[in-house]
């Protein structure tokens, strides 16, 4: 046969009698390569574990009753997965298609699949008709769209159906499938990858956390070391967003070009495993609290039902405290009920009664609000992302809780593919002795947005002196959708410039507070400056206007924010002594 191309794909897919013969999850031998008297074959290609796939679960499954014309098919590609496993799976997710182990990649070889979830059309004489993704929901890794704007695969079993050439296939976009490379000198997992894996991706990537899989083992890595190579080269994994050497942070946890290089050498050279002489020990972590049993632990009173698919959710739950007396908190610890769609949470406090009004028109537990809780909060004390461990104030100094106050406990869910429950709990330490100074929040902000349909570099600044001596311990970022990047920066009174943070590749899903490695000391007369930018074209995927239109801070998913909230303590305030009475008047400014 020769070989057709179109659009530049190979098509001469031949295999022997044989050679595409499988054996679904319920024992029917099945040949997905042969059409028979279907229109084609559709084969899409799927880790079990790999979020993007289940996010489309749902889809997959339409699309199979859409187009009963065509052979469905879903190809597992892991050459770990069991079939009790891939069994367990199917059913959780509801699978429709029926479901093919294929460990050797027979059938990613034939199909010359690459990605997951990758759809390959075959038609008669076994041509590949379309190769390429499902719909554009993701515009890359971490970048998804609130909804798909181009239904690819769709648009290709239609021209299929009627005979027609399919003119566009996209390429997919999910995780890399490996396959085996010659082996060389290289990099080996025992010596050079487990200790990196270890100390910047364990504290995720392992059982019962947030991540999907695990990378625990030679095994976990080896399989996957094309898909790391791909998001460590890209800076999507470890999620750390600010440029290195821009500020230094006790949480760093970005890679050097050097280890970013070994991800890649060693996934090019066949995964070599080494020698267990080199192997470190696997790190230890904490069963359960972190720092230990909370003096208090609250949580909603029932379960928050999140549907299987559908753009992310904000939610925010209203617990009451309870306490009696004012506290000094040292620190808060966030417990996610499920890990699996818990991206992130932000603790607020509220002392107006506010959280309860907008709990109480909202139908079931909690209420949904986006960029923030949707008043004017009394104060951030705290939040969880992946890989941030919770880490107690300096002795003496506290963070002061209200008596009587509720806490707001927004959470961001994104959708797994399937029905899921989450209730995640607020673990609070109170603080152990004397407190001598509060720590604050001072919010840089740039309240008055404009961001004009089509601009693409739209600049947004905000300056402001600092009227007395400070110490700085963190600064917190944080825009919307339409952000690109932002800088924060101090001027002290003699003209040098000290760098608080640059996050360079602004991402809402990846929002951290950044913790200073040493607390910076800012004297009187210091000039803290903030430089922002976004993206309000067509050009953006992210963008949740289509087509664009003016943009204004505001709450809603539609609106902007513009701000960097810096934690600080005042040095000339001291509690004990209660010599600096002006200091209690407010928590909001220095």
């Amino acid at each position: 046969m020769g070989c057709v191309l179109w659009l530049g794909v190979c098509a001469d897919m031949r295999a022997d009698d044989n050679s595409a013969e499988f054996t679904d999850l319920s024992g029917a031998i099945q040949h997905p390569l042969q059409t028979g008297t279907k229109a084609g074959s559709v084969l899409i290609f799927y880790w079990h574990d790999c979020p993007i796939c289940n996010s489309y679960a749902p889809e997959i499954n339409r699309l199979t009753s859409d187009y009963p014309n065509f052979a469905f098919y879903i190809v597992q590609v892991d050459p770990d997965l069991t079939v009790s496993t891939a069994k367990t799976h199917a059913h959780q997710y509801s699978l429709s298609p029926p479901v093919l182990l294929d460990p050797r990649h027979r059938l990613v070889s034939l199909a010359k699949a690459t990605v997951a979830p990758e759809a390959v059309v075959f038609g008669k004489d076994e041509k590949v008709l379309y190769r390429g993704r499902i719909d554009n929901l993701y515009a890359d890794l971490n970048k998804r769209r609130s909804e798909a704007t181009e239904h690819n695969l769709r648009d290709a079993l239609d021209a299929i159906a009627a005979g027609q050439l399919v003119k566009s296939q996209p390429p997919a976009v999910g995780c890399l499938i490996a396959t085996s490379v010659a082996a060389v000198a290289a990099p080996t997992f025992d010596k050079d990858i487990a200790p990196i894996v270890f100390h910047n991706c364990a504290v995720c990537h392992r059982p019962g956390e947030v991540a999907p899989f695990s990378l625990l083992t030679y095994g976990d890595a080896s399989k996957r070391a094309k898909q790391i190579a791909r998001v460590t080269g890209d800076k999507i994994m470890p999620p750390w967003k600010a440029e290195p050497g821009f500020g230094e942070f006790t949480n760093d946890r970005h890679l050097s070009a050097e280890q970013i290089a070994l991800f890649r050498d060693w996934a090019e050279s066949g995964t070599p495993e080494g020698s267990s002489k080199d192997l470190p020990p696997a790190p230890k972590f904490t069963d359960g609290w972190t720092l230990g049993e909370p003096d208090v632990v609250l949580e909603p009173d029932e379960d928050y039902d999140l549907g299987a698919e559908g753009p992310d959710i904000y939610r925010c739950f209203v617990i009451p405290t309870k306490l009696t007396e004012d506290h000094y908190i040292r620190a808060l610890e966030v417990r996610p009920g499920n890990r699996k769609v818990v991206h992130h949470v932000i603790v607020h406090f509220d002392t107006t009664g506010a959280a309860r009004e907008l709990d109480a028109r909202d139908p079931g537990p909690g209420y949904t609000a986006f960029g923030g809780v949707g008043f004017r909060s009394s104060g951030m004390i705290g939040g969880w992302a992946p890989g941030i461990l919770p880490s107690f104030l300096p002795e003496g100094v506290g963070r002061m809780l209200p008596s009587n106050a509720d806490l707001v406990v927004q959470v961001h869910y994104h959708r797994s593919g399937k029905p899921e429950k989450d209730r995640t709990k607020v673990g609070l330490y109170f603080a152990r002795g004397t407190v001598d100074k509060k720590i604050r929040a001072w919010p840089l902000a740039k309240l008055l947005l404009r961001i004009p349909p089509g601009e693409s570099n739209y600049v947004a600044r905000a300056s402001l002196d600092i009227p007395q001596d400070l110490t700085a311990y963190r600064v917190t970022p944080h825009m919307h959708l339409l952000g690109k990047d932002m800088k924060v920066t101090a001027t002290l009174p003699d003209g040098s410039l000290v760098p608080l943070v640059h996050v360079s590749d602004w991402d809402f899903n990846w929002q951290t507070s950044y913790v200073f490695k040493n607390p910076l000391h800012l004297p009187k007369g210091t000039r803290l400056d903030m430089e922002a930018h976004y993206d309000n074209s067509s050009g953006n995927p992210l963008n949740p206007a289509n087509p664009p239109k003016l943009v204004r801070w505001g709450e809603q998913t539609t609106d902007e924010m513009c701000l960097a909230f810096v934690a600080y303590t005042l040095d000339k305030e001291h509690l004990t002594k209660n010599t600096n009475n002006e200091s209690e008047q407010t928590s909001s400014k220095p």
